[in-house]
């Protein structure tokens, strides 16, 4: 009786079981001078459901010359179990004209690699670790994360640098730099606090090398992207006017 009514009252007791699918998930965040990793596991019931994410570890080492001894280095600290990540995110400094997280194919690649003049100190080291992640986990897929990419509103006057328009046609503006941590730093600003995204407010990011952006970076209104190396004195152009403003340190 109960198995014929089933269909009509309720799933059978074995459809009540959904296959749970789990995936490990490597972030990978390669600065001038340190390797940071974080190792995800992603649960989800059933094909198309929306995983779970649940950190499972993360570290922070020194960036060295050689990609593959330093990636075996983090990997044991992370405690990665065999066979490795299913996937692997690396964060890209630069991404020029790409848009969005996608996939590490060669043509994107071969995109990221013409930009390392524009980001000599970030972009070679992150697209390193790429490869060497790729020859240890050839079956991994992997995606790319861009921190131009949270700065692709900026107005065209805030993009364009005191240079020769020949040089700017050449693709030598500003793009802003560490979009992923701003991105980051305002979701967790937001959560706690929706009004920020209706408030001016400037974020600051603190590290080998410091910046600033605004809240938003939308139209003619948004202040230049400011960025400076971390140590040094240099003076900003100060306001013609004061305006109030909250500041977030992230």
């Amino acid at each position: 009786m109960r198995s014929c009514c089933a269909g009509r009252y309720g799933p059978h007791e074995h459809e009540l079981a959904t296959p749970m699918t789990t995936r490990r998930l490597l972030a990978l965040n390669v600065g001038s001078s340190t390797l940071k990793g974080a190792c995800y596991l992603l649960h989800a019931e059933g094909p198309g459901a929306q995983p779970r994410v649940v950190e499972r570890s993360r570290a922070e080492i020194a960036v060295g010359a050689d990609a593959q001894e330093r990636l075996a280095t983090l990997l044991e600290i992370l405690s990665i179990p065999a066979p490795g990540p299913d996937v692997v995110v690396h964060r890209i400094a630069h991404g020029g004209d790409l848009r969005n997280a996608s996939e590490l194919d060669e043509d994107v690649r071969a995109k990221l690699d013409a930009l390392v003049p524009f980001a000599p100190l970030h972009q070679p080291v992150a697209l390193a670790f790429a490869r060497a992640a790729r020859l240890r986990w050839p079956q991994a897929r992997q995606g790319v994360a861009f921190d131009t990419d949270f700065h692709v509103t900026l107005a065209p006057w805030s993009q364009r640098l005191p240079i020769p328009e020949a040089w700017d046609a050449l693709g030598v503006r500003r793009y802003g730099f560490h979009g992923l941590a701003f991105a980051s730093a305002l979701r967790v600003v937001a959560s706690q606090d929706a009004g920020i995204l209706r408030s001016r407010a400037v974020f600051a990011h603190l590290g080998g090398v410091a910046a600033s952006a605004p809240s938003r970076t939308v139209g003619a209104a948004t202040p230049p992207w400011r960025s400076l190396r971390w140590g040094e004195s240099r003076a900003l152009p100060a306001p013609g006017i004061s305006i109030p403003v909250r500041c977030c340190i992230c």
